[in-house]
This record gives C-alpha cells, sequence and structure tokens, in this order.
C-alpha cells in the first residue's frame, strides 16, 4: 500500500488581528513552538510584535510585549533549545540575523538579542526568510535574495547562544531566483524556497546524514520546481505537520494555495495546480493596493501550528483558519510494496518481533544493545512511528510492546496507539526493572484494512534531547521518544 494525503481548510477565517496602527507593515509570521505566542514582523516600525494565546484559543488583538530596534525586520522563526530557553530568530533584510532567547520562569524577552549574525563573512544580503533547521534546531538557514542561495548557519553553544557567523554550508540552483522565503517539513527531510523572481516554488530532499556527515545538506537538485500560473510573487511557504502539504502565499495576488504531496519512485513531488485556493483578503481593498504595485497586496507571512494556519500582510493584518490533514492509502503495485503479499505470516501462536527491521527514515535510529534486554531502536527524530510487519491480519490479536526508557519519565504518559490512522485503548504496566509493557487488544473487525499493510503507529507529545535534559556528561544531541525492545503478538 502506498500513502496518500487529504487536506481540507474552512475558508472563512477564525480569527483577524488588525495592526495596530497603519504604519505597521505585518512581513513574517511564526507561531512558537507550544503555540501560545505568535511573533509579527513589523518592518516599517523595525519591531516584531508578540501575541499571546487566551485560555478560549484566540488570540489577544494587542500585542503584549515589543522588540524594537531592527533594521527591516523581514522574518521571525522560533525554535525550542532546551526546558526553559526558547529562541527567536529575527531577520533583517540589511543583512542581520537577531536571535533572542526567553527565560521560561521569567517568561519574557530580553530587549537586545542574546546574539546576532552579521558582517561580511556571514554573506547575508537581503535576508528575508529564516527558519530553524529541525528535527535537531542545531542550525539556523537564511535567505540571500540577492546572491539566490540558502545559508545554513551551525549552532556551535546552547549557553550563551551561540552560531558560526560564517555560513556552513550554501544551496546553490538555478531555480533558486530572488528567494523571499523558505520553510522545513517537520521531520526536516524537505525544504522548500518561494521563488519571488521566478513564480515559482524549489522543493529540495535532505541528503542522508550518512552521506552528509550529520550536516543538513539539501539537494543538489529539487525534487518538484512548482510553476503554477497561478504563482503572483510567492512570498513564504509552509509544509503542513502531518501530510506536508505545501501552503503557498502571493504578495501579488489575492490568495495563498495548497499544493499536495505524492509518494513517487525517488521519494515523493508535490502537484503543479494547488488542490485549494483561499482568497484572503476583501477584492476591492486588494486591488487598490495591487493596482499602484503589482508586487502587493496579498498575503505574505504564513505560519502553521497544528491545526491553525495563519497569514499576514500590512493589508490583512493576520487572519488565522482552522484546518484539517489525514493520511489515506491506495494499493500500489505489489513489486514495490513492503512485504510480498506470499510471505505474510499467519498467527497462530505467540510470536516476538524484536525491532531489526524498522528502518523507516525519521521514525526510527539505527540499532543499539542493552546489556539485559538485548537489542533496541530509539524512535525519532518524528514523534510518530509505525512497527511495520509481515503479518496476516485476519483474526483479533492480543499484542505486548516493551519499552526500556524514555528521556524523561513523563513521555510515556502522552503515548498514543493506533492502526490504520485508528487510535486504539491500551494498558500501560511499569515493571519492576524500570522498563514498560504495552498490552492491547486488536480487534480483527474494527482495525482490519483489506490490502494495507498492518502497522502499529506509536506516537508521543514530543522527542527531546538528552544534552538539553540530563548532565552535563551526555552529549546526545538526538531527538529521542521510545527506546522499544520488542512487540508480541499472539490469537487474542
Amino acid at each position: 500500500m502506498a500513502p496518500g494525503f487529504r487536506f481540507e481548510i474552512d475558508r472563512k477565517s477564525v480569527q483577524r488581528i488588525v495592526p495596530p496602527n497603519p504604519s505597521e507593515r505585518f512581513e513574517g509570521i511564526d507561531f512558537s513552538r507550544s503555540g501560545r505566542i505568535m511573533a509579527i514582523a513589523t518592518s516599517e516600525t523595525n519591531s516584531v510584535l508578540l501575541f499571546q494565546r487566551k485560555p478560549d484559543g484566540r488570540f489577544e488583538d494587542a500585542p503584549f510585549r515589543t522588540i524594537g530596534r531592527f533594521d527591516y525586520p523581514h522574518d521571525v522563526s522560533f525554535s525550542k533549545s532546551g526546558d526553559t530557553i526558547e529562541l527567536l530568530a529575527v531577520a533583517q533584510r540589511t543583512g542581520a540575523i537577531a536571535i533572542y532567547e526567553k527565560n521560561a520562569f521569567e517568561g519574557s524577552y530580553g530587549s537586545e538579542p542574546a546574539f546576532e549574525i552579521s558582517g561580511p563573512q556571514s554573506k547575508l544580503a537581503y535576508s528575508d526568510g529564516v527558519a530553524f533547521v529541525p528535527p535537531y534546531n542545531d542550525y539556523l538557514a537564511a535567505c540571500n535574495l540577492e546572491l539566490g542561495t540558502i545559508l545554513f548557519f551551525r549552532r556551535i553553544s546552547r549557553s550563551p547562544v551561540t552560531f558560526r557567523e560564517t555560513p556552513e554550508f550554501e544551496l546553490k540552483h538555478p531555480s533558486i531566483f530572488d528567494p523571499d522565503g523558505l520553510a522545513f517539513s517537520r521531520c526536516g527531510r524537505w525544504l522548500a524556497t518561494a521563488n519571488h523572481g521566478k513564480q515559482s516554488v524549489s522543493i529540495f530532499q535532505r541528503r542522508k546524514r550518512t552521506l552528509s556527515r550529520g550536516k543538513p545538506i539539501y539537494g543538489p537538485e529539487p525534487v518538484t520546481v512548482i510553476q503554477d500560473p497561478q504563482f503572483r510573487y510567492p512570498h513564504s511557504v509552509a509544509f503542513t505537520p502531518r501530510t506536508n502539504h505545501l501552503i503557498v502565499t502571493n504578495a501579488g495576488a489575492n490568495y495563498f494555495n495548497v499544493y499536495e504531496p505524492s509518494p513517487h519512485y525517488y521519494g515523493m513531488q508535490w502537484s503543479q495546480s494547488p488542490v485549494a485556493q483561499v482568497i484572503a483578503h476583501d477584492d476591492r481593498f486588494f486591488k487598490e493596493v495591487n493596482t499602484a504595485n503589482k508586487m502587493e497586496g496579498g498575503p505574505k507571512g504564513v505560519a502553521i501550528h497544528q491545526n491553525n494556519l495563519a497569514v499576514c500582510s500590512p493589508q490583512i493584518g493576520v487572519k488565522i483558519y482552522s484546518f484539517r490533514e489525514r493520511r489515506w492509502f491506495f494499493r500500489r503495485n505489489p513489486l514495490i510494496g513492503r512485504y510480498d503479499p506470499a510471505n505474510l505470516r499467519r498467527i497462530d501462536t505467540l510470536v516476538r518481533f524484536d525491532m531489526t527491521d524498522q528502518n523507516t527514515p525519521f521514525e526510527w535510529y539505527e540499532p543499539e544493545s542493552h546489556p539485559k534486554h538485548g537489542s533496541f531502536r530509539w524512535t525519532g527524530p518524528s514523534p510518530r512511528a509505525t512497527i511495520h510487519l509481515p503479518i496476516m491480519f485476519d483474526r483479533d490479536l492480543a499484542a505486548r510492546i516493551h519499552i526500556l526508557l524514555t528521556v524523561k519519565d513523563e513521555v510515556i504518559d502522552t503515548l498514543k496507539l493506533s492502526i490504520h490512522e485508528q487510535e486504539i485503548p491500551y494498558r500501560l504496566d511499569r515493571l519492576r526493572d524500570g522498563t514498560f509493557l504495552v498490552l492491547t487488544q486488536l480487534n480483527h473487525a474494527l482495525l482490519a484494512k483489506p490490502q494495507r499493510d498492518f502497522g502499529i503507529t506509536l506516537e508521543i507529545a514530543d522527542t527531546i534531547r538528552p544534552v538539553d535534559h540530563l548532565d552535563e556528561l551526555n552529549q546526545d544531541s538526538r531527538w529521542l521518544g521510545l527506546a522499544t525492545n520488542w512487540v508480541e503478538l499472539e490469537p487474542a
């Protein structure tokens, strides 16, 4: 079976925030990792506005904090770097990135940046877009609109916050021309650039870590270049968190578009035509601006948190929409399926499977060995990982999953189990040796899907880096979830 994807958006916004005064030109926007704070770069007043989410889920109409003294701020990006520190990067068109840190105990950002990347060695010029690179957030990427490159800066210290001021990697390609915005998928596998000067969007795949020595190297060729005739100066891009639909705003059109991913022999590709288009503003007001300047009037910045999608512009202010996404599956050529149907195993008695064959990228790390329990794999960097098994799901089954440990004890309490996107109840036993046993019943009539591979999906609230939470001797910077030892199946 091969995955497909479905996306639906409510075309009427659930909230609109009007700029505090006409001089506030909203250009870039982002949500904090928790979603409780929304940052907006306002270019003309050289400031960043911070809005707070209310208990009812809406944001306050007025900012609770203003950070100033920038030089034409154009984009913002949040990153969580530890338990108590949250970072906010601000890209300035003059060729500088200011990085602020927020102390969770104090609940505020300082008036001065903790670090700044600037100067000739940074190669920043018209740096209109900025984003931390997932899943590790150890790099910061920025656009150079003048040279048509994407620059990657490595973080070399968490405390004090320090980045190298010389880019460690530069992405260049003829399709990248006047890049105005960039975005990464949640897992970090995909990078999209909005090519303002070529009326296109380029999407690149990250190279395997074994080939790039752990560095976030993308390309050299894009997997997709979207050249939609409906593009009007694409400004910003964003991936949805679960299905990787791509949102593209158009500074010179009164709408934003949604492009659908689809499995391809070499990985993934995106549609050339939008699967959804949302009108962002009153057409009369849009035309008043766009008639004078064909590159203005439409939505500019875009940000996503869970099922909230926000767009901003000088004319619109901020509009927040609600959307839904989910995966579905279709039958593909059995010669390229995960398992040969002839080799599927019928569960007639107790069978134990180790994690040796679980190697889905961004869901599972390489196998490791425990002195008592033997081989295991960590889930991560994605919070969601599926245990694929070559079995026939033709009867009710009892399943037991042995989890050795988590980085923090409370992670196990956020665990959700599902099969084919349908959540299933379970019981969690804490064993005497400190490990965990997850027990569940798999109802064939409710859960089995003909012609679909069998897999149990484990999902937690978030993955965690040991370097951020354990003693200073543990320098493991991987985003880890559950150390999974084995799964047992038997007839119920």
